[in-house]
């Protein structure tokens, strides 16, 4: 997985009124070469050339990215609400649960309905709670440049000193490293 593949999947969704087929593996070899150009920026100064463009990419990378899931979601939503089915080949695995919530939320709706038309209490199913990622307070014994957190928000520069809350992942690399420390609460 490069940045060619995502921008060519992000063309590819952005230009067909039906959803495009990905690999279903997708999101996880790009999360995983993300990781790696992620690591690689926070050894790099981006003062230097290199640096500053392999932010750049960081950037461009992180709104196709959002550009298409944004796109996926309201086609997979979409063809939901009109009732119809979506090939299941055309889904990530990811997206393959995604849409049997999806599914499963309008079954609920339509089974609240025809309770309600019925003249009976409606019955619905409670949801699970989805848990946001677990962020980490640290201090930081050094200066570093600014950093693109898992949940792919930039965060810093920081100077030593500097005390911020990062997403999990991001915090332990640094704490591994002994750039940082966590701040105990």
């Amino acid at each position: 997985m490069d940045y060619r593949e995502l921008y060519g999947a992000w063309k590819r969704e952005k230009e067909s009124k039906e959803l495009q087929r990905l690999d279903k593996k997708f999101y996880a070899e790009l999360s995983q070469y993300i990781k790696n150009q992620r690591e690689e920026l926070q050894m790099l100064d981006e003062k230097t050339l290199r640096g500053h463009l392999m932010a750049e990419e960081s950037n461009n990378l992180k709104r196709l990215l959002t550009g298409l899931i944004d796109c996926r979601y309201k086609k997979i939503f979409k063809t939901v609400l009109d009732g119809k089915q979506l090939p299941l080949e055309l889904l990530t695995s990811e997206e393959e649960i995604v849409y049997g919530s999806v599914l499963s939320t309008r079954e609920e709706m339509e089974r609240i309905l025809k309770d309600t038309l019925r003249g009976r209490i409606p019955q619905v199913k409670e949801a699970k709670v989805i848990e946001r990622p677990k962020r980490i307070l640290v201090r930081f014994l050094q200066a570093i440049p600014a950093i693109v957190g898992q949940d792919m928000m930039t965060y810093g520069p920081f100077k030593a000193e500097d005390v911020a809350t990062l997403p999990t992942e991001n915090a332990e690399i640094l704490i591994k490293r002994g750039v940082a420390v966590e701040v105990e609460m």
